[in-house]
């Protein structure tokens, strides 16, 4: 069958350290060059090869001697630089949670285990080490097993990254919750057959949020960057400018002297004031946010309806549950404790709403997220990754009806 990628369960991303980029300036110009010309192209619907060779012309100079002359870290082939990452944007201490894998498998009595640490070999094949787990069959009879289907004839289990595990804990426990099943631990027998269920040869069959990186084996494309970013890296610093200066305009909204949303805005007929004030509360819940600034924008009646800040709050918890920190870092009263070099420590009122359009719109999945997104890519990769856990967790549920009857 020859060489071939397998990728984890839950984020569908590589098992293996990613490539990165040279660090020297002329090519980090003419990588970044090349990414917005593709953004160019994605805008207006056109076609772009990654991979092609870049062109004199396009460039604008010599390419080739201006690469050469700056490369601080040894001779880069162009061929790499086009598959590999930023060296900026994804870092070595960003990318190498990939290489932190565990699998789930079954022993000869049908019980899960979690193993020790585990190496991606080549097609298929992935090595265990021993773990905590007691169902784990000992590494002198089982040292290495086959990933999703038995390509080398070995038992099967199933790759993922303990980072990502630990995103689908939460999301789990967030699906218990919002389903009203109370407080349910998750069986890993339960979860064995529901991967085995919807397994495919090298992840699972699902919707990974369109990473364009799984391939026979795994490609490194440039500003693609977020999709192999460790899911936990994220600073609550990032929100800072809402919680000290909540009067001031939100830099990831458009300003102008009319802000969308706002009593400004005269509205002559508005077709939604005979709606209930739940019925427009639903509206807004399933709204993307764009949309729904533009919806608040042009019905005063909307506007005035989400004014209580319980509805942003309910709406934050709704639809952003994967920023589980910033939840859990605001106290029961919706206040947040602060420090401020002018008024010292002390706490501030959370505005849901600010917060609620801050969040959607920087974790926001798009090719070309670069150097000035790097704080928030981490959250961007764990928004794509937990959507996916989501998914998972329906399909376990689907196949523990048939355990619970």
């Amino acid at each position: 069958m020859g060489e071939f990628d397998c990728y984890c369960l839950l984020c569908s991303g590589p098992l293996v350290p990613c490539d990165i980029g040279s660090t020297s300036r002329a090519r980090l110009t003419q990588r970044r060059r090349r990414i917005a010309k593709k953004l160019l192209a994605i805008e207006e619907g056109r076609s772009f090869d990654s991979f092609a060779s870049d062109s004199d012309e396009e460039a604008g100079h010599d390419s080739e001697s201006d690469c050469q002359e700056g490369d601080g870290d040894g001779e880069v082939w162009e061929q790499d630089e086009r598959r590999s990452y930023d060296p900026d944007v994804a870092g070595n201490e960003l990318v190498g949670w990939v290489e932190d894998i565990r699998v789930l498998g079954v022993d000869g009595g049908g019980r899960a285990f979690v193993s020790g640490r585990a190496n991606y070999d080549d097609a298929g094949l992935i090595y265990v080490e021993q773990g905590d787990d007691p169902n784990q069959p000992s590494i002198s009879e089982k040292p290495y097993y086959d990933c999703y289907v038995p390509s080398n004839d070995n038992e099967v289990v199933f790759p993922f990254h303990t980072h990502c595990m630990l995103v689908f804990e939460e999301a789990f426990k967030w699906s218990c919750t919002h389903s009203r099943r109370g407080k349910e631990s998750l069986d890993l027998t339960t979860l064995y057959k529901t991967a085995t269920r919807i397994g495919s040869l090298t992840n699972l069959n699902l919707d990974y949020g369109g990473i364009s990186g799984v391939d026979q084996c795994w490609e490194c494309i440039p500003g693609e960057e977020y999709s192999v970013i460790d899911p936990l890296r994220f600073s609550l610093d990032a929100l800072d400018f809402i919680y000290k200066w909540p009067s001031a305009a939100n830099p990831s909204q458009p300003t102008g002297s009319k802000a969308k949303g706002t009593e400004t805005e005269k509205v002559i007929i508005d077709p939604f004031n005979s709606l209930p004030i739940e019925i427009l509360h639903l509206i807004c819940g399933h709204l993307p946010a764009d949309a729904l600034q533009y919806f608040l924008a042009a019905s005063v009646t909307a506007y005035y309806a989400t004014k209580n800040e319980s509805f942003w709050k309910a709406l934050c918890l709704e639809r952003v549950p994967w920023a589980w920190e910033v939840w859990r870092d605001i106290d029961g009263d919706g206040e947040k404790e602060v420090v401020d070099t002018k008024q010292g420590k002390g706490k501030v009122g959370v505005n849901y709403k600010k917060l609620f359009f801050c969040l959607e719109r920087n974790t926001e999945q798009k090719f070309g997220l670069g150097v000035e997104n790097r704080g928030w890519l981490g959250l961007v990769n764990r928004r794509r990754i937990w959507d996916v856990c989501v998914r998972v967790s329906g399909e376990y549920w689907e196949d523990r009806k048939g355990v619970d009857g």
